[in-house]
């Protein structure tokens, strides 16, 4: 199983894919932008560390806009 996980969120979204990303932080992110970067603008994209003890409840490592350039 690998470390992180992605998924994009918005309020009008009740539930969206979750894509297994790697184990690596930096290229979680690179495989993230990759697989949600189409997606609509005001979408966000999000890394959960899985690792942790609940990774569904907000376990959030890195975050940032579709249209962003920069991970929060």
């Amino acid at each position: 199983m690998t470390r992180y996980t992605a998924t994009i969120r918005h309020h009008s979204i009740a539930s969206a894919r979750v894509v297994n990303v790697g184990n690596d932080l930096t290229a979680a992110k690179t495989a993230a932008t990759k697989e949600f970067g189409g997606e609509m603008r005001d979408y966000t994209i999000v890394i959960i560390d899985t690792q942790c003890p609940d990774p569904w409840n907000g376990d959030v490592v890195a975050s940032k806009r579709v249209c962003a350039r920069s991970w929060k």
